[in-house]
């Protein structure tokens, strides 16, 4: 086994924030409530992503683990004839990020030229 990444996580009153490849992410935001928006790319260099509160406590289950509360993250919702963008994450509570879903393609009339799709669940979790 090889390391996939290294990435930093710290918080303040306001911003849970995740540092990945010297790129700074704001995934949460104080206080949680439905549709609340922010920019989660502010503190980087890439264009605006619109992070959003899609979901509140759900349940989210795998075929690994399950938790009775737990939210939707929103961050990138995009389709059209040149570009396909789809990304969300799921946190629950009491465990952080449990789910995180990515796909970013570039189209051509519609049908994939390049891009990526990736996939993480949780296997495992001992509070």
């Amino acid at each position: 086994w090889e390391p996939f990444d290294i990435v930093q996580v710290s918080s303040d009153d306001l911003t849970f924030q995740w540092v990945e490849n010297n790129l700074r992410f704001v995934k949460l935001t104080k206080p949680v409530f439905l549709n609340k928006k922010w920019d989660g790319n502010i503190y980087n260099v890439l264009p605006e992503w619109e992070y959003h509160y899609a979901e509140l406590q759900v349940p989210f289950e795998n075929e690994f683990v399950a938790f009775p509360d737990a939210i939707v993250v929103e961050q990138r919702d995009l389709s059209n004839l040149l570009q396909k963008e789809r990304a969300w994450e799921v946190y629950a509570k009491n465990a952080g990020l449990v789910y995180k879903y990515e796909e970013i393609m570039q189209l051509n009339a519609g049908n994939p030229v390049t891009g990526y799709s990736l996939e993480y669940n949780l296997k495992s979790f001992e509070p």
